[in-house]
């Protein structure tokens, strides 16, 4: 799926599925404070193209809530799901503004 502004991800969530992107996580500001703690913006310090999961928005609209892993880890984690492949990783709130300037504008579209 082609877009061509965050409303077109909104329109994603809004029919009930999740967007698959491809961003560069150094576009992302990284959490001031405890990750743990604090929900929003970047947790690790990689400066990488990488991967996201859309999942929903917050209802002001600033923020999108995305599933991110950890993109340096993928050795060393074994914190994975069932599949053995997929590792587990955090939910977060990125900046609309900030994910949308740093994704590639071809999202997949999964249908739930």
């Amino acid at each position: 799926t082609y877009i061509n502004k965050p409303g077109d991800v909104y329109n994603i969530i809004d029919r009930g599925n999740i967007a698959i992107a491809l961003f560069n996580t150094r576009h992302i500001s990284k959490t001031k404070g405890d990750p743990a703690k604090i929900l929003t913006g970047r947790y690790y310090n990689d400066s990488v193209g990488h991967y996201c999961i859309i999942k929903g928005y917050t209802t002001n609209g600033k923020y999108f809530i995305v599933y991110d892993p950890i993109p340096s880890d993928w050795i060393t984690n074994k914190k994975r799901y069932g599949d053995g492949e997929t590792m587990l990783g955090k939910n977060r709130y990125y900046p609309v503004k900030e994910l949308y300037r740093s994704m590639d504008k071809k999202v997949i579209e999964i249908h739930r």
